[in-house]
């Protein structure tokens, strides 16, 4: 059997995962984490808190120029 090199993890397990590492302050993995769900498909997650569906989605929307978010006056521009 060979060496696994993914995994497959069910959709509200892998929120959990990301919410939890967002929560503990974990911003760099948390952003990687949202980055490869996004980047396998993911075009929401089950969450209610509208904060925290927007952090998830953060670096999408600067990198693709969707939205610049300042966090020295609290905008959100686009």
């Amino acid at each position: 059997m060979g060496k696994i090199t993914r995994y497959s993890l069910d959709e509200e397990l892998i929120t959990k995962i990301w919410k939890n590492l967002h929560a503990s302050g974990n911003e760099k993995l948390a952003s990687e984490l949202a980055k490869e769900m996004i980047n396998q498909g993911c075009d929401g997650i089950p969450i209610d808190d509208v904060h925290l569906v927007l952090m998830f989605w953060k670096d999408y929307l600067e990198e693709n120029e969707i939205a610049s978010f300042s966090t020295t006056n609290n905008k959100i521009t686009h």
